[in-house]
């Protein structure tokens, strides 16, 4: 994996939990992506999606405090932002309609979690 595969690549971070919040940013930080989060409920990941800041890409848990992260991810998708979603769930129970979106179960593998940002937000932006 190059030192800094996202280098110059913005993100999204959508997770309730602060120290796997801390983990996500810091492999995110480290691997050269701008970062902005961690957020960790839905309205507020709502606000951000809303006010069009430049993404290339979300991290976003299924849940939050009891709340499906479904409306922002919807949201996200009708942007173009590449999305992956990361949960202690099983993968399978994502709806349909985020068939094509990537999930990683927790704990999650950082080079995975790296590699996957790297695919998705190239394939959407370059």
């Amino acid at each position: 994996m190059p030192e800094h595969p996202l280098a110059g690549r913005r993100f999204l971070v959508v997770e309730d939990e602060y120290m796997i919040a801390s983990d996500l940013i810091a492999s995110l930080e480290q691997a050269g992506a701008a970062v902005f989060g961690p957020v960790s409920d839905l309205e507020r990941a709502m606000e951000i999606v809303g006010a069009n800041f430049p993404l290339d890409g979300a991290v976003l848990d299924i849940n939050l405090h009891g709340k499906m992260v479904y409306p922002a991810a919807r949201l996200l998708s009708e942007k173009g932002v590449p999305i992956v979603f990361v949960t202690g769930y099983e993968c399978h129970s994502i709806p349909s309609s985020f068939a094509e979106a990537p999930c990683l179960n927790k704990p999650i593998d950082e080079r995975d979690l790296i590699n996957l940002l790297a695919t998705s937000a190239c394939r959407a932006h370059c």
